[in-house]
């Protein structure tokens, strides 16, 4: 048990690290991988969890034992 916490705070020397910013054949740095599609989706998909989110919010502050038929209703919506 003693190793997986030691594993967890595990770190990496900083030249390590500044080594690999200079070293193009490495690709030590971040790719692009998603596009213009992707993170238009995403940023709709985060408007309409936050949306959702504060339905629930606002439903559980003022709802009563009904709030379990807004769990359904969102969770088939969101299916």
């Amino acid at each position: 048990m003693q190793s997986f916490f030691q594993s967890l705070r595990r770190t990496k020397p900083t030249a390590q690290v500044l080594s690999h910013r200079d070293d193009e054949d490495l690709h030590g740095g971040l790719q692009r991988v998603l596009g213009v599609r992707d993170l238009t989706a995403f940023g709709i998909a985060a408007i309409i969890g936050a949306g959702i989110f504060g339905t629930i919010g606002q439903a559980a502050y003022n709802g009563g034992p009904a709030i379990i038929f807004l769990f359904i209703f969102t969770g088939i919506t969101c299916g």
